[in-house]
């Protein structure tokens, strides 16, 4: 081969051993449950379908031989339940809303009768986690924005939604600053951040609450939600050595929107 030949393999390999390893978790939320009938048999071959509000995005499934269903990868946001199967009244849930990274469950009982015929509910999802014992906490879009933004000198007047976190149980600041946010007993910028599944690690800054609040701040016109899982966190995210911040980008949808603000700050 010639030299230009061991030249050009020579930087091939230079630039497939040294690309940068990123990490990425899923941070979709779910939705699982059991369909029974009024005898409370388990009822397998049932269409569900789930429809988002905001989106008008429709998926469906078949609950399986022992009458389970699951919806996975869901982005945080408003749904509406449906099931249907010959010989039993159609099962419809609205109002149901969840959570980013959120695993939530709903159980369905069909009713016996024409399918014309409906059962119409109006209830959230169950806010109680029946798949891990993680402990996390939640600030929901209407938080993020509605209440005013915290701003402090350490955070160098920067609108970061990252602040919310103080808000949450488990986090504690002196402050109320998220940079000197302790979180579940933890040091200091211990943990880590993640946004849309996407862990932000600045090489020559900080980690956890430093990445999520000062090297990669997010305005809260671009974040719908944030959750921090503060114990007994998932095995994907086994690396992190404290809390895990995550935070959601808002996703597009039926109605025009947009936001503005002015933000001025006198010497």
């Amino acid at each position: 081969m010639s030299r230009t030949g061991n030249w050009i393999l020579w930087m091939l390999f230079c630039l497939i051993a040294f690309v940068p390893v990123g990490s990425a978790q899923s941070t979709g939320a779910q939705l699982t449950g059991t369909i029974i009938d009024p005898t409370n048999a388990v009822v397998p071959g049932a269409e569900v379908t789930l429809n988002a509000v905001e989106t008008g995005v429709t998926l469906k499934t078949i609950s399986s031989p022992d009458g389970l269903y699951s919806f996975f990868n869901l982005t945080g946001g408003h749904f509406e339940l449906s099931v249907t199967l010959k010989g039993f009244r159609e099962f419809v849930q609205r109002g149901v809303r969840i959570g980013l990274n959120e695993k939530a469950r709903i159980d369905v009982k069909l009713e016996l009768g024409a399918e014309t015929q409906q059962v119409e509910v109006t209830a959230d999802a169950s806010a109680l986690n029946y798949e891990t014992v993680e402990q996390s906490g939640n600030v929901p879009p209407e938080t993020v924005s509605e209440l005013p933004l915290i701003i402090t000198s350490n955070s160098g007047g920067l609108r970061s939604a990252a602040q919310f976190i103080s808000l949450l149980p488990g986090v504690v600041s002196q402050d109320g600053d998220a940079l000197s946010a302790r979180m579940n007993g933890a040091q200091k910028y211990a943990g880590d951040a993640l946004l849309n599944g996407v862990a932000l690690t600045n090489p020559s800054g900080g980690n956890g609450t430093y990445s999520a609040a000062f090297d990669f701040g997010q305005s809260p016109e671009m974040v719908s939600e944030l959750k921090v899982i503060t114990a007994n966190y998932e095995p994907q995210y086994g690396s992190t050595g404290g809390a895990i911040i995550i935070m959601e980008t808002k996703s597009g949808n039926n109605v025009f929107h947009g936001n503005a603000f002015w933000y001025h700050r006198n010497d």
